[in-house]
């Protein structure tokens, strides 16, 4: 098994992209201070105009954007990224509160205010390197690989085990809840309302009394039941995720 961000990430590109010079190597020297920490491997490139981003070859898995820059703005610059890689995460920078609606419309991962805490940027950044781990597994004595982030939850039926991810697809799994719970034990995201389940709590979309609903991507759900000892918990850790998200 392995799951660790150091070495489960692949190459992370990331883009910082201001008009202002002053502030790009700000946000540049939080960044580099926070992946030089690690083994995770990463290059980030500095942009002081959205020309030159464009211009740019490749693709950005993160991306730095001030809000109020010439020709373009920071949220049609977003766009523009998005289509070229609908999963990129999109940081907005700005002074000004005024474009937080369309920064929620483009779904931005965080919206930064001037002067940007190193603090908030560090706890962003340690979300997403979670979300970005790459766990092997076997299934069927094949190896599988999976982003921590495209699993919904793992869960046991008829004393099976079972992955289902965020497209929906269900993959059998030959390591039983327990060693999957050792292997996101210090993975946040994920939590346990029943002795079965293990859930990432990213995709719960509904919680009614001890009734959990998760939702894929593809609008597929499931509803799990949450055992009366567990559910406080449960909720606990859903309310702290859903915190980390504003």
């Amino acid at each position: 098994i392995r799951y660790s961000p150091a070495k489960g990430i692949n190459m992370l590109r990331i883009a910082i992209v201001d008009d202002e010079d002053t502030f790009c190597n700000i946000i540049y020297d939080i960044v580099n201070s926070y992946f030089s920490e690690s083994d995770i491997k990463y290059t980030i490139e500095k942009f002081n105009s959205v020309a030159k981003l464009l211009e740019s070859t490749g693709m950005f898995d993160i991306a730095f954007l001030d809000v109020e820059m010439p020709t373009k703005n920071g949220i049609q610059v977003g766009y523009d990224l998005k289509r070229m890689n609908p999963d990129i995460v999109l940081f907005i920078v700005t002074s000004h509160l005024s474009y937080l609606d369309d920064a929620m419309d483009l779904q931005v991962f965080r919206y930064l205010e001037k002067p940007v805490e190193k603090e908030r940027v560090f706890r962003a950044l340690d979300i997403i390197t979670e979300r970005e781990t790459i766990v092997d597994f076997s299934s069927h004595g094949k190896l599988q690989k999976l982003k921590a982030d495209q699993i919904v939850c793992i869960y046991t039926s008829l004393r099976k085990n079972y992955i289902l991810t965020d497209t929906g697809t269900i993959i059998p799994t030959g390591y039983n809840i327990k060693r999957w719970k050792d292997i996101f034990r210090n993975n946040a995201n994920f939590s346990s309302p029943h002795y079965s389940y293990l859930i990432n709590l990213r995709y719960v979309s509904k919680i009614d009394n001890n009734q959990i609903t998760v939702c894929c991507k593809n609008g597929n759900e499931m509803v799990i039941y949450a055992s009366q000892r567990r559910i406080s918990q449960f909720k606990k850790d859903f309310m702290q995720k859903m915190g980390e998200r504003h």
